[in-house]
């Protein structure tokens, strides 16, 4: 038996919000904690793109709370890089398909090692980076 809870939209925000943040601080401590060199965030959000689905992606910066969609429990990649580094830690880095981290006792550096165009001219990375290039919606 499914369970069901009725709650006002303000309250769902609020805890969705709460959500978002006790993860990402909870993440955050265990970074601390291991004392990580570099930070590679690499499983999540999900990607939904069912119709019914869609609006349940992340399109927020996620780091206020009047932002609209920072009350999605399931921040991507870009978002938790910019939270930590809003909190002193700039060892995040970003992969996407096709990126290659080389560490080394110096340092890591990540390259893309294929940058297809996408049909709006843009490349992926942009399209993962940049919140100026939304997900397209599916057609109905």
């Amino acid at each position: 038996m499914a369970v069901v809870y009725e709650l006002a939209e303000a309250t769902k925000a609020a805890l969705g919000a709460r959500k978002r943040l006790n993860g990402m601080a909870r993440a955050q401590r265990f970074i601390e904690t291991v004392g990580a060199r570099f930070v590679f965030p690499n499983s999540g959000p999900a990607c939904f793109l069912d119709r019914d689905l869609f609006g349940l992606n992340d399109f927020s910066s996620g780091l206020v709370e009047d932002d609209k969609g920072a009350d999605n429990p399931f921040p991507d990649q870009t978002v938790f890089l910019a939270y930590l580094a809003s909190n002193g830690i700039h060892n995040g880095r970003l992969l996407i398909p096709s990126s290659v981290a080389e560490l080394s006792p110096a340092g890591c550096v990540v390259t893309t090692r294929c940058r297809p165009t996408l049909s709006s001219g843009s490349s992926p990375t942009s399209a993962l980076t940049s919140r100026a290039t939304p997900l397209a919606r599916p057609a109905p």
